[in-house]
């Protein structure tokens, strides 16, 4: 027997190794993930004429460039204290409708019911049709701004200041460019102006403050920062005549650590962290250390198909380091970055993960190689998992081949958005039921504390990484009972903590959600389109747009080709007129192996020919086995169980006639792992190890 002492020492142990790994992760995620308050440059000064220019420009890093400055030129002189104003559509497009959302005054924005009246004046702001416009004197010391709505609706709005008349065109196609502002800076008749600009929330290493025209003088009086509850003097009170200054690290005294809602989420992450780190250890020991790891067991199949899956999944990667980003992962990258920011259009589990791992390291590429490693991980086990079922290595290898030889999956993998972890959730809880299954037909299943948590939190990021996801929170308990998993009881009882935890999560942070109405008004949309009498109707055009959702060439999925065309990350104007330029610095953009992105894109280019599109992008045979064998559960029940969890997430799409193919590349996914399903199925059937699911 062990000595008492050595048994109270491995319980200290036990307990201090998790506190102590507690506290370091904490730290880390306190102090490694900083940010930049919201910070305003304010510059007071005196003009010698309206033609005055002064421009105001930082370096991240890169240089100095057109997209981080801010001109300004206070040149509206009031008139007897007043300015006149004349806002309205010109009524010269296609879309004559001009919506004015607000008119800010010296920052202020003020009451339209001040200066129209209904019909003009409307909820949503002020509402111009056709050619018409409205006229008013307003009061302003140094600022005047106009506010207009920007979308595909929109027509051509004229502006005119003191008789200075301009037209903008308001169309604009992009949903997140929801407004456009135009700013109007006054001068007084002793000189006297005022100018602020918000600035970024990201390193600056030099800011810069220009006289842009040498030919107006431009005495500044003052250059303020306005942030974190004070203000910082950069001229420390002496006056200059204005030619050029600049400032070194003016931001740093905006850097802060602790917010209270983003400390409780670091605790969460700490507390996870040391949770996945443990169990890893755990494994790691119950497996017998580095060689029962790699050698017992056959596991090397494993870590050959791990290692071969990451190096061609890497490549993939390093042709378009640091990974693609398309407008939706600007925007859900932009709230992991601000501690208060969070959204629901995306799912709002999305944000969380990508604030869990912007945590881990601040850099976009880290959602790539995490996507590559889960995508890696999940064919490694699940195919080691199959060996030890009995399935052939020939047919593993070709299956494996197969996958890796996916253009889809390589160029996925490397995109920051949510339907990749979405895919590989569905394909895994897929494998997982089969898993179980066959555990169960080998009265091997046995239910322990740890990897039900893991599985309750596996289902849950199911059902709310996606908003489709949501109905595997009704689909999951359902193939639990029919599998003979758990017990009805269990089942429900899963169902209610899954649906509560949801609920509670959603209900504390609804105050800080950007757009949380944004789900109900698209279940309100959606249910808009359902009518009984198109049930017959609909149901015919769900089961032939299904034959042909995965067709990429047809012209409803135009705008699903890879993103990497669009350049989003390097769209500076849409930066700009979105407002996300406070957390995107310039950069220019790098290719680390140019040669290598070039054979890749010819790969790509490729890939939408016949007949590789039968391979690629469109298996339109194995969408036609998918049916099919899952009708034939009796002689298929594992190929059963992935088409039953593929079409539960594909037939609502479809019918609701939402169409786009990165929506389906959860099915695409799943696909790919069809042959394995199979071929398990036929392994079972030989050696009569399985029986369907009664």
């Amino acid at each position: 027997m062990l000595p008492l002492s050595s048994l109270h020492s491995g319980r200290m142990m036990n307990i201090l190794l998790p506190v102590c790994l507690f506290f370091l992760f904490l730290l880390y995620f306190v102090f490694g993930a900083g940010w930049y308050e919201p910070t305003k440059l304010v510059l007071r000064g005196q003009a010698s004429s309206g033609s005055s220019l002064i421009k105001v420009r930082w370096d991240s890093g890169a240089g100095f460039n057109d997209y981080e400055q801010r001109l300004f030129q206070p040149n509206i002189q009031p008139i007897d204290g007043q300015v006149n104003i004349s806002i309205g559509s010109t009524g010269r497009s296609l879309n004559k409708e001009v919506v004015c959302e607000a008119v800010l005054v010296d920052g202020k924005e003020i009451d339209l019911n001040t200066i129209a009246a209904e019909p003009l004046r409307t909820q949503s702001g002020l509402r111009f049709k056709d050619a018409e416009n409205i006229s008013f004197r307003i009061h302003a010391t140094s600022h005047i701004a106009f506010r207009f709505r920007t979308d595909t609706s929109s027509g051509i709005a004229f502006v005119s200041v003191n008789d200075t008349r301009t037209e903008h065109d308001l169309h604009m196609d992009n949903v997140e460019a929801k407004f456009k502002q135009l700013d109007y800076w006054l001068l007084q008749p002793d000189g006297s102006f005022t100018v602020e600009t918000n600035l970024p929330r990201y390193l600056v290493h030099v800011l810069e403050i220009i006289n842009g025209n040498v030919a107006s003088p431009v005495r500044l009086t003052s250059a303020e920062l306005h942030g974190k509850g004070k203000v910082v003097d950069l001229l420390h009170g002496q006056p200059i005549e204005l030619s050029s200054i600049r400032f070194s690290n003016v931001l740093d005294g905006m850097y802060s650590y602790f917010h209270p809602l983003q400390f409780v989420q670091q605790i969460l992450f700490a507390l996870f962290s040391v949770w996945l780190l443990t169990a890893l250890l755990r494994l790691y020991s119950r497996l017998g250390g580095l060689r029962g790891c790699v050698f017992a067991e056959g596991r090397w199949w494993f870590w050959l198909m791990l290692l071969v899956s990451l190096t061609v999944f890497g490549i993939w990667l390093a042709a378009f380091w640091p990974g693609v980003m398309s407008v939706d992962s600007m925007k859900i990258w932009r709230a992991a970055s601000l501690p208060d920011m969070y959204i629901n259009d995306h799912p709002l589990l999305n944000v969380i993960l990508y604030k869990y791992l912007r945590h881990l390291w601040n850099n976009v590429a880290l959602v790539p190689i995490t996507q590559v490693f889960l995508t890696s991980l999940l064919i490694a086990w699940f195919g080691f998992w199959l060996y030890r079922q009995g399935v052939s290595k020939s047919i593993l290898l070709l299956w494996l081949l197969f996958i890796l030889c996916s253009i889809p999956v390589g160029l996925y993998n490397i995109v920051l958005w949510k339907d990749i972890p979405f895919a590989l959730l569905v394909v895994f809880w897929a494998c997982s039921l089969v898993k179980l299954w066959h555990e169960k037909q080998q009265n091997q299943l046995s239910w322990t504390v740890e990897p039900s948590c893991a599985l309750i939190l596996l289902g849950l990021s199911l059902g709310l990484i996606r908003h489709n996801g949501l109905i595997y929170f009704v689909v999951l308990p359902v193939l639990l009972l029919v599998l003979g998993l758990v017990p009805l009881k269990k089942a429900l009882t899963g169902l209610a903590v899954l649906v509560l935890t949801a609920g509670i999560s959603f209900a504390l942070l609804q105050s800080r959600i950007v757009d949380s109405g944004f789900f109900t008004r698209s279940i309100q949309g959606y249910s808009g389109m359902l009518k009984l009498e198109n049930v017959a109707k609909d149901v015919k055009r769900t089961i032939h747009d299904s034959a042909t959702v995965l067709d990429i060439n047809t012209p409803e999925y135009q705008s699903s080709k890879f993103h990497y065309y669009f350049q989003d990350r390097y769209a500076w104007w849409f930066l700009l007129h979105s407002g996300w330029w406070d957390v995107y610095p310039y950069h220019k953009e790098v290719v680390p192996f140019p040669r290598l992105r070039q054979k890749v894109m010819q790969l790509y280019e490729q890939s939408y020919q016949k007949p590789w599109i039968w391979l690629t992008w469109n298996p339109v045979w194995l969408l036609a086995l998918l049916p099919l064998l899952t009708l034939l559960f009796r002689w298929f029940p594992a190929t059963a169980v992935l088409g039953t969890m593929l079409m539960a997430g594909t037939l609502p799409l479809v019918y609701l006639h939402i169409l786009n193919w990165r929506y389906y590349y959860f099915l695409y996914f799943g696909l790919l792992f069809l042959p394995a399903f199979i071929s398990l199925d036929f392994a079972c059937r030989s050696s009569k190890q399985c029986a369907s699911p009664s």
